[in-house]
């Protein structure tokens, strides 16, 4: 099947890039956020999102709003566009899905490669993408992070919306699963399920989990005392509104995947059928809360970032005076 794929974009114009900061040379943080946003095209049938048309750019606002937010309380936001696939292309059959991926990967490294040698500096980063964004997020990882300097300023990894596995890591040696609040150079991954909701399309066999409540990777029940806000937002990204104490949660072993109390397939008398519903079409069952991954934890997330990127900072510090 001939797809057609719009030309490459040129990071070194504006317009390949959804979000920087406004003085990209001279940020305010002492750390980076290189986020990369979920699948933008849903309903357009088997096409590729296209950097040049200002109608698919425009569709990038929303997760900068959404969900990157999580991350600016921490660091400079960096969002290039890429090639991203549409929802509909991932039902292509695995070897013509593979070879579509290829796109959007190879220009998250272009970005990520310009990122660094233009406005970078030498500064830690923060990786946090969704969904497709954690799938790109994921092999730039596996493609980049071997060059132990650069491994040394990863802050951590927020691979979110999609699976690693346990033979990602096994393959890769340098990457590891956050097992603490404050670890630094590590991953943070989960899939959020309700109760008696099922795999899906993201939740792959053999995959990790970092509970986002007490940020182990063990089945360890978390209350929802250590809730701290989920945060509703609206079609156009404005804010809706912030629920804190929302669920407790836990991470399924036989899964792998992280499951929400407050959403329970066994009793739907129970359920906010609104924020409890699964993604739209037919990629998620029911209780798959694909789509909820950031929002249900969003102010958990934005304390965890704040807090690694605080750790990172310390330990510089720390190993500077050791050096004098």
């Amino acid at each position: 099947m001939n797809i057609a794929v719009p030309a490459a974009p040129d990071y070194a114009s504006d317009m390949a890039w959804a979000f920087t900061p406004e003085h990209p040379d001279h940020p305010e943080k002492a750390v980076d956020v290189f986020f990369a946003p979920g699948t933008l095209l849903s309903g357009a049938g088997l096409v590729y999102f296209d950097p040049a048309d200002p109608d698919h750019r425009a569709l990038a606002r929303r997760p900068r709003l959404t969900q990157a937010s999580a991350f600016a309380a921490a660091g400079n936001i960096f969002q290039p566009h890429c090639r991203q696939v549409s929802m509909e292309m991932n039902l292509l059959p695995a070897p013509e899905l593979m070879k579509a991926y290829a796109v959007p990967c190879a220009d998250i490294q272009a970005a990520f490669h310009y990122y660094l040698e233009r406005w970078n500096q030498g500064r830690p980063f923060i990786l946090a993408g969704h969904s497709q964004g954690a799938i790109v997020l994921l092999e730039l990882m596996k493609n980049t992070l071997a060059d132990p300097e650069l491994c040394s300023r990863l802050v951590a990894a927020y691979i979110i919306g999609y699976s690693v596995t346990a033979a990602d890591l096994a393959a890769h040696p340098g990457m590891r699963l956050a097992s603490g609040p404050d670890d630094t150079g590590v991953i943070v991954t989960y899939n959020t399920l309700a109760k008696g909701g099922t795999r899906g399309l993201t939740l792959l066999p053999g995959a990790l989990c970092v509970n986002p409540l007490n940020w182990v990777n063990t089945p360890d029940y978390a209350p929802a005392g250590l809730h701290l806000g989920m945060v509703e937002f609206d079609d156009e990204g404005r804010f809706v509104r912030e629920v804190p104490r929302f669920t407790d949660a836990w991470i399924d072993p036989a899964l792998g995947a992280l499951v929400v109390g407050v959403c329970d397939l066994t009793a739907p008398e129970l359920t906010d059928g609104g924020v409890c519903s699964a993604a739209p079409g037919d990629y998620f069952p029911p209780g798959d809360l694909h789509r909820r991954n950031i929002s249900f934890f969003y102010r958990n997330l934005e304390e965890n970032a704040r807090r690694r990127a605080h750790a990172w900072l310390q330990k510089r510090t720390e190993n500077a005076r050791q050096r004098i």
